[in-house]
């Protein structure tokens, strides 16, 4: 038996049914990410 991590990938639509949750937060996320810049280093960020 050859068990993979690509298993919940073969059904999209199930797929994009069951994790889709994230999609509510994308105005949040993307708000911090016009204000949000880089430090030299680019590891941190400064908001």
């Amino acid at each position: 038996m050859i068990l993979d991590n690509f298993e919940e990938y073969d059904d999209p639509k199930t797929y994009d049914s069951e994790n889709e949750s994230y999609k509510e937060d994308l105005p949040f996320l993307l708000k911090w990410a016009a204000v949000c810049v880089p430090e030299r280093n680019g590891t941190n960020f400064i908001c």
